[in-house]
């Protein structure tokens, strides 16, 4: 049809090879802290072992357990389900920091005066991550940075997705998701050009504008993802082409300053048919499988 229609075809596969990155954001609920090294007397609950020499600076234990000049615990060290765990808690005994191995790289929580987690930073393998959760300790919002850029999900109460926006290898995005999740509009810049997509319930794009180095186009999708029609404004002029179930070219209408014409085509995309108003009059052509004509007028 026009050179810019096979991109408009490509439009949403493009849009889902950027989102792809913030799928890692649903992994990230935990996070880490750095903490200096345990120097002086500590209070031990566990096996206090005495050096054998005064050389030898090694003590042992299950676990650790400081506390203030009350008496009251304030930190914690030990091994929790086979990982070392580093636990801070309030004047009132609340928990409210851990840092903790999770999974392969560490991790820092924090929690409210109620016991809810609010916010966890770390590594999830070479992925930095920051998520964030509302008073019951759902995970409402997630930012990550992974090798292909950054990415921000944002979920519902039920821990659904209902925006995400990132940064991907061909530019920023930008999602909004209906409330079972599915995506529901899609805005995109992938290099100079900007483009918008809507989709159905189901999750597939069905509408598409974008501007193109030819003009702005609109592409209309059916629900098996096949291009039934698209609309152009080019430098000639507008263009409306409408495709077949198979997703081929069947009709063409141009218009441009000197002549609008309508060209009908076949099952193999040829042109059969022809009408349209030229400078000097109408004209009407017909031609057959083979390109030769059959009618014409004048």
């Amino acid at each position: 049809m026009t050179p810019q229609t096979p991109l408009m075809q490509s439009i949403p596969v493009r849009f889902e090879r950027l989102q792809k990155q913030n799928r890692l954001l649903k992994c990230l609920l935990f996070i880490a802290l750095a903490l200096a090294s345990v120097a002086g007397p500590l209070c031990l609950s566990g096996t206090f072992l005495v050096p054998a020499s005064p050389a030898v600076r090694t003590v042992e234990a299950e676990s650790f357990i400081l506390k203030d000049t009350e008496g009251r615990m304030r930190a914690s060290l030990a091994v929790e389900s086979g990982e070392p765990t580093l636990t801070f808690f309030d004047t009132g005994g609340r928990k409210r920091a851990a840092l903790e191995r999770i999974g392969d790289g560490p991790g820092l929580a924090l929690y409210d005066a109620n016991g809810y987690r609010r916010a966890t930073v770390g590594v999830l393998g070479n992925v930095p991550t920051l998520t964030m959760f509302d008073a019951y300790g759902r995970g409402r919002a997630g930012l990550a940075v992974s090798a292909d850029g950054p990415a921000l999900v944002l979920d519902d109460a039920e821990g659904k997705p209902r925006a995400e926006v990132g940064v991907g290898p061909g530019g920023p995005l930008y999602a909004l998701y209906d409330p079972r999740g599915n995506r529901g509009v899609g805005l995109a810049m992938e290099g100079n050009m900007p483009s918008l997509m809507l989709y159905d319930s189901s999750g597939t794009a069905r509408t598409v504008l974008a501007m193109t180095s030819h003009g702005p186009g609109l592409a209309l999708f059916d629900s098996e993802k096949k291009m039934r029609a698209t609309f152009h404004v080019m430098d000639e002029g507008p263009l409306v082409g409408l495709n077949g179930v198979d997703g081929r070219m069947r009709a063409v209408l141009t218009v441009d300053e000197k002549h609008s014409a309508l060209s009908i085509y076949d099952a193999a995309e040829r042109p059969r048919a022809t009408i349209g108003v030229f400078p000097d009059a109408p004209h009407l052509l017909l031609v057959d499988a083979n390109g030769k004509t059959t009618y014409s007028v004048p």
